[in-house]
């Protein structure tokens, strides 16, 4: 049986990205077609710390992995780095002295444990004693349940982890309840905020940002066009001299730099340093930003896209709208992009919409193998594996640039 590799974002209330939950996945679903659970735990395990290896899936973020009542009660030796990871205890797991008795063993260890979509009830007060943190499916609850969970578990020394939050009004409720940390992909849907205009200077960046676009632009208009902006001059300058390009001459001029890096590639470092100016977005929708650009121009690769420089510039752009506030609609009228990138971005229209859509489906574990014959799920995965992996590096030497 081939098993793969899901991951959702697990995020503090200053919205960092602290952690992904691994998911199970078969290879012939877009869901979790679980008949063995202990052989799916154990598939996850493995995969995650041997085959793939568990700094490409998560970095050094945490990684939340599910247990099964036989992995706790068997005393399953688990070859884990205990910093890196957080045990989720099922929520049909019952409560009883076997149980807890390997929950204390593995505490003893050293593991943190979670318990998973907990609902505290009479039969399984106990387990709190080893819990570490607890989860709640807020659509489990009302507001009033909800607050009422929390003000009870806040009588344990536990953190209070979210699931299952759709969007930031739901995360501004939860996290005024007390909540520590919050999973789902609330941050890629905007907040609309009706009457406010799209402030100028970041108008300006990214009406600078989309002139770029235009396939018949040189080499000297780039030039011209970057040299506009002078804090993305400066960080452009910064990030070709840092360690990630490994240069043994300083490159001095925005002309060397665009030189060096050729027409196609200043556009990409462009943009995504572009995008790396707008200070008040979120450090985790950057680099998502930065990932489904990579999956994007990956996908259109594999499917013989003769446009896969657009897919890039999609995937860079496909979180603009949660980015700035305003529904993509909105945000792209302001931009002068083409009407193949533009129908992407809000219609998820064409070639190049239909690359996002496969992109943002496997981020969502929602891609459905039958419905693109051309890849199959064992090749996503190593796509997506690269895309994080440019993802995370590019993020780093950005930072570093800063």
């Amino acid at each position: 049986m081939d098993i793969y590799i899901g991951r959702q974002p697990i995020y503090n209330n200053k919205l960092d990205l602290v952690g992904y939950e691994l998911l199970f996945r078969n290879s012939n679903n877009n869901y979790a077609d679980i008949t063995d659970a202990n052989a799916a735990t154990s598939d996850v395990i493995v995969n995650a710390c041997l085959e793939i290896g568990l700094n490409r899936v998560v970095g050094d973020r945490l990684a939340y992995i599910n247990i099964t009542r036989d992995f706790i009660v068997k005393h399953n030796e688990f070859a884990l780095p205990k910093q890196n990871i957080v045990l989720e205890i099922l929520e049909d797991i019952e409560c009883d002295n076997e149980v807890l008795a390997g929950l204390k063993e593995l505490k003893e260890k050293g593991y943190t444990l979670a318990l998973d979509d907990f609902i505290l009830r009479d039969n399984n007060h106990s387990f709190l004693q080893y819990a570490d943190i607890v989860k709640l499916d807020i659509r489990a609850y009302n507001e009033q349940s909800l607050a009422s969970a929390v003000s009870e578990l806040k009588q344990h020394k536990v953190k209070l982890l979210a699931e299952k939050i759709e969007d930031k009004n739901e995360f501004q409720f939860c996290d005024s309840l007390g909540f520590e940390q919050f999973q789902g992909y609330f941050l890629s849907k905007p907040q609309i905020i009706q009457g406010k205009a799209i402030p100028k200077s970041k108008l300006n960046l990214l009406k600078l940002l989309a002139s770029l676009q235009n396939p018949e632009v040189t080499i000297s208009e780039q030039e011209t066009i970057i040299s506009h902006d002078i804090s993305l001059s400066y960080g452009l300058l910064r990030y070709i001299n840092s360690v990630a390009f490994g240069l043994t001459k300083q490159i001095q001029s925005l002309r060397q730099a665009v030189m060096l890096l050729g027409h196609q590639n200043i556009r990409k470092w462009v943009m995504v340093l572009s995008l790396g100016q707008l200070s008040d977005c979120p450090t985790p929708l950057l680099l998502t930003s930065m990932i489904r650009a990579r999956m994007c121009e990956l996908i259109a690769e594999e499917l013989k896209c003769k446009q896969k420089d657009a897919c890039f510039t999609v995937g860079l752009f496909s979180a603009l709208d949660a980015i700035m506030g305003k529904t993509m609609e909105e945000v792209a009228s302001h931009l002068p992009l083409s009407e193949d990138i533009i129908s992407a971005l809000v219609e998820r229209q064409g070639e190049i919409g239909n690359i996002l859509a496969l992109s943002l489906a496997w981020e969502e574990n929602t891609w459905d193998e039958n419905k693109t014959p051309h890849i199959n799920q064992a090749r996503m995965q190593q796509l997506y594996l690269d895309a994080i992996e440019f993802g995370e590096q590019t993020f780093s030497g950005i930072s570093r640039a800063a």
